[in-house]
């Protein structure tokens, strides 16, 4: 029994730092509110800026409407992380992440072609405006 726990474990692990590592050899597009990626390894750069443009002027769009502060001297820019479609599901998640002692925010969109999903899930953006913290 012990040993099937010690097996499922450093799976997982395995599975975490293969993740790790496979985003971090990808191309990084900075734009003024975001840092974008592509863990997919499947854009060129230049698609991958192409997506940053359009993504950004989606926030710049956001921030106008709702009024509301980016955030970036509080948290940072936000990363944007293209990925894989998981099951056929077009969709973006905002989570929060430690890192360095501080909080990063993070959209993962599940569907490289699609800058709309995540940027019109703005409540990403916004909801900051009437929180001080997660």
């Amino acid at each position: 029994m012990m040993i099937r726990k010690m097996i499922v474990v450093t799976i997982l692990v395995a599975g975490l730092l293969i993740a790790g590592l496979s985003q971090a050899s990808d191309a990084i597009i900075e734009t003024r509110y975001l840092i974008v990626s592509d863990a997919t390894g499947k854009l060129s750069n230049d698609q991958l800026k192409l997506q940053a443009d359009q993504a950004q002027v989606m926030v710049e769009r956001l921030l106008a409407f709702w009024a509301a502060d980016p955030g970036i001297d509080r948290w940072g820019k936000i990363r944007v992380v293209f990925d894989e479609t998981r099951r056929e599901v077009y969709s973006s998640v905002f989570y929060w992440e430690q890192k360095d002692g501080g909080r990063i925010r993070i959209v993962r969109v599940f569907k490289s072609v699609c800058v709309d999903s995540a940027v019109t899930n703005g409540y990403w953006l916004f909801w900051q405006r009437n929180h001080t913290s997660p």
